[in-house]
């Protein structure tokens, strides 16, 4: 039963590969706390990759876009630490609080966000040199957007998350 959920998350992740890198994804909760948890949580890891994908294709960009970055991290740190320590507490979960396991977990789970990752930056791609340069170039206002609250973007999820799970 466990495995399923880790088979969701990293489908889920997969999906979110899928749609646009400034577009907008559905913000309606499954109500499964792990559905939504990953759907958050990959959201957070999203911000991350672009920045990541802009500076490999754009070294100009890399400076600029870091301290955008760290800016995001800072102006939304408690919700994106309280995200984190759902995530852990999820794979821990999965694990069976088996050290061994946790670490095969946490294994399955970054290999799932590195196929995100790359599926991201072909989306970013998909529509040419020039819009994705223009992506990376306006990055960091994109992070200043409300879309990036994503405590209150995503609100019917964080509720479903902060509940907990259903054991």
């Amino acid at each position: 039963m466990k495995h399923r959920y880790l088979v969701n998350i990293a489908f889920l992740i997969l999906t979110l590969a899928t749609t646009s890198a400034f577009g907008e994804q559905s913000t309606g909760s499954t109500g499964n706390y792990e559905m939504d948890l990953g759907q958050v949580y990959g959201a957070i890891k999203a911000v991350k990759a672009m920045e990541e994908i802009c500076g490999n294709a754009y070294p100009e960009y890399i400076k600029k876009n870091e301290v955008a970055y760290q800016e995001w991290r800072a102006k939304y740190k408690p919700f994106l630490q309280e995200m984190e320590r759902h995530f852990t507490a999820y794979a821990w979960r999965e694990a069976g609080g088996d050290t061994q396991r946790h670490m095969e977990v946490l294994r399955k789970l970054d290999d799932g966000f590195k196929g995100y990752k790359k599926g991201l930056e072909a989306e970013m791609r998909s529509e040419g040199e020039e819009a994705f340069r223009n992506k990376c170039q306006i990055y960091p206002i994109y992070l200043m957007t409300d879309r990036l609250n994503l405590e209150h973007f995503y609100a019917e999820q964080v509720s479903t998350i902060r509940k907990g799970p259903k054991e």
